[in-house]
């Protein structure tokens, strides 16, 4: 009997409705399966009987990210950000002995598009947690109260730094790319050119076609100008 192949993983998590709420999957054999019980924009819970059935499997679960604007603007930077766990996210992975490793996807909340991983895996040397011992996950509370407030992209790495040290853990990234804002670049030589070809003439000697040609040219050099200074600024602090 011809066996059914499995779908991409990146298949099923862009294909799934609501990409503005986190949604939970399991690694099956069979593929990548949605376990998602009450997902909403605060966080989403497991199904713990699917759990059970697949113990020990790799978990996974969205990070939404606001992309409406990425034809001007490259999430890519913000995917990135958005990728490193919460405290809540360390906490669950870290009390259940069974998971060996946690994956956070970056997914669009608007175009629903994948955008990379975080890859958080235990180690022969993360120690077991007594969930009655809370003194155990104190670093984990530290770590998600820093987390809550708005941090640099590379105060987020130290702290994930320092936790994995702490509990013998290792995280990657996958598929984040670095790509340049060629959109905004685009725009502002497009408007820049425009701005050539229609003079505005602020001689003030306009009439007829001329006038709307000026006004044109006015309105593509301020384009230019508008996108080629976010494009500066967004390449100067990439």
């Amino acid at each position: 009997m011809k066996q059914l192949k499995k779908r991409n993983p990146k298949k099923i998590i862009e294909s799934t409705p609501n990409p503005k709420l986190e949604h939970g999957y399991i690694k099956t054999p069979e593929g990548l399966k949605e376990i998602s019980q009450a997902n909403n924009e605060e966080g989403t819970g497991y199904d713990s009987e699917v759990l059970k059935r697949y113990k020990g499997r790799a978990r996974l679960h969205t990070h939404p990210i606001d992309d409406r604007w990425r034809w001007f603007v490259s999430p890519y930077s913000l995917a990135r950000e958005m990728s490193y766990p919460s405290g809540g996210d360390v906490y669950h992975f870290m009390r259940d002995s069974n998971t060996k490793t946690e994956i956070i996807a970056t997914r669009g909340a608007t175009s629903g598009k994948l955008y990379g991983y975080l890859v958080l895996r235990k180690t022969k040397k993360t120690p077991k947690l007594d969930i009655d011992n809370q003194e155990q996950f104190e670093p984990i509370f530290k770590y998600g109260r820093r987390t809550y407030h708005q941090q640099s992209l590379e105060q987020r790495q130290k702290d994930l730094e320092d936790l994995a040290e702490k509990y013998h853990l290792k995280f990657r990234f996958i598929g984040f790319k670095k790509r340049s804002h060629s959109s905004l670049a685009i725009i502002s030589i497009a408007g820049f050119l425009f701005s050539i070809l229609f003079p505005s003439g602020i001689t003030g000697n306009v009439i007829g076609a001329t006038q709307t040609a000026n006004i044109i040219g006015i309105i593509s050099i301020l384009i230019g100008l508008t996108f080629g200074g976010i494009y500066l600024y967004l390449k100067k602090t990439k």
